[in-house]
C-alpha cells in the first residue's frame, strides 16, 4: 500500500488516503524533476520479541522531514498526524514485517512539489506519499568495521548548502566517487 497526502496553497492539506501500491501521474514538467525541490526520509518498523510492532524513532525522522521541507519552501505538515497515518498504513502491510535480528519493515516519507512549471518558484503544489518496502540487515556481514574515503574533490555538505537536509541532490552525485 501507499499512503498519499496532497497539498495546494488554496486548500492546504487535503485528506490523506491510503491506496494500493503503484504508479503516480505526474506532469513531466513538475518541479521535482528538473529543480529537485523533493526529499525524502527512510524510517523503519519491526516487531518486537513479543510480536508488537514498533517505528524506531518516528518522532526524529517527522522533525528531519519537516526541516528538510522547511529548506526547500515545501509546507510543514503536523508530525504526530503524520505519524498516525504511517502506523495505519504500516498495520495494513504487517504481514511485509519480516522477522530476525537486522531485519525490519523499510518505510520511505517523500515529499516533492508537483507544480508543472518549468521556472523555479515556491511551490504551489505538493504531495507526501509512503510506501513499505521489507529489508534485511543494511551489511549482510553483519557489523563489522568498513572502509571509509574521505575525498576533497567530491563534497556532499558545505556550508550553508543542504547537507544537512534528505533531498535527492545530496545523493545523485555521490553515484560517481562510488564507482570511480
Amino acid at each position: 500500500h501507499m499512503l498519499h497526502v496532497d497539498w495546494d496553497g488554496k486548500n492546504g492539506w487535503h485528506a490523506p488516503a491510503i491506496k494500493p501500491f503503484g504508479d503516480m501521474a505526474i506532469s513531466p514538467a513538475s518541479m521535482c524533476l528538473h529543480y529537485a525541490v523533493q526529499c525524502f526520509e527512510g524510517m523503519k518498523a519491526y516487531k518486537d520479541a513479543q510480536g508488537k510492532i514498533r517505528l524506531f524513532r518516528p518522532d526524529c525522522n517527522m522533525e528531519r522531514l519537516n526541516t528538510s521541507m522547511d529548506r526547500l519552501y515545501l509546507p510543514q505538515f503536523e508530525p504526530e498526524a503524520l505519524i498516525s497515518c504511517i502506523k495505519e498504513l504500516v498495520k495494513l502491510d504487517e504481514r511485509w514485517i519480516p522477522e530476525g535480528d537486522g531485519f525490519s519493515m523499510y518505510l520511505r516519507p517523500t515529499a516533492m512539489a508537483l507544480d508543472p512549471f518549468l521556472g523555479l518558484q515556491m511551490a504551489n503544489q505538493c504531495k507526501i506519499f509512503v510506501f513499505t518496502s521489507p529489508v534485511g540487515p543494511y551489511y549482510a556481514e553483519g557489523f563489522k568495521p568498513i572502509k571509509l574515503y574521505a575525498d576533497d574533490k567530491n563534497v556532499r555538505a558545505w556550508p550553508g548548502g543542504v547537507g544537512a537536509s534528505k533531498v535527492g541532490g545530496n545523493y545523485g552525485p555521490t553515484i560517481s566517487p562510488q564507482i570511480g
